[in-house]
């Protein structure tokens, strides 16, 4: 399985975003700008990215994060494939100011746990329309900006 990304407009495919990092000698805390486009992404490659587990935030100066769900299958740690982001998939990303997920029908608990709050501006820009179920505490801590006009959720049928 490969996973394609976009990182600081170069284009990379491997078997994680891990590998593609690491093989291509990028410095992770460099990175302003993440799309994660095609192929098949696992939770663990969101695990890595956020540093949930350890606490090591690989992406800490991110700006811009896109998730394409549309073309690109996303798999749990059991295999089962999924629309649904996990709980804390990107609370480590504290200087996120553009967010972009498309074909994403769940965020979990704390998905995006103090997302922009260490950003100058905050959270500009929020496109979540495909997004149908909010976890309890999913924007936990996160800062939006004042210069953000309108958040649609047009589909969003349930917040838990």
């Amino acid at each position: 399985m490969e996973i394609g990304v976009t990182i600081d407009d170069q284009s990379y495919t491997g078997k994680s975003i891990q590998e593609i990092v690491d093989k291509n000698s990028i410095t992770p805390k460099n990175v302003e700008s993440l799309s994660i486009t095609n192929g098949n992404l696992e939770y663990k490659d969101l695990v890595w990215l956020g540093g949930v587990t350890d606490h090591n935030v690989k992406f800490r100066n991110l700006k811009r994060l896109t998730v394409d769900l549309e073309h690109t299958k996303m798999y749990t740690e059991t295999g089962e494939e999924t629309k649904a982001l996990p709980a804390y998939a990107f609370s480590g990303l504290n200087n996120l100011e553009e967010v972009r997920l498309s074909g994403v029908k769940e965020l979990g608990s704390f998905c995006f746990l103090n997302a922009g709050n260490r950003s100058s501006q905050g959270l500009e820009v929020f496109e979540i329309s495909s997004v149908t179920k909010i976890a309890n505490h999913a924007f936990n801590g996160a800062k939006f900006t004042v210069r953000m006009k309108t958040l649609s959720l047009p589909n969003a049928q349930q917040c838990f």
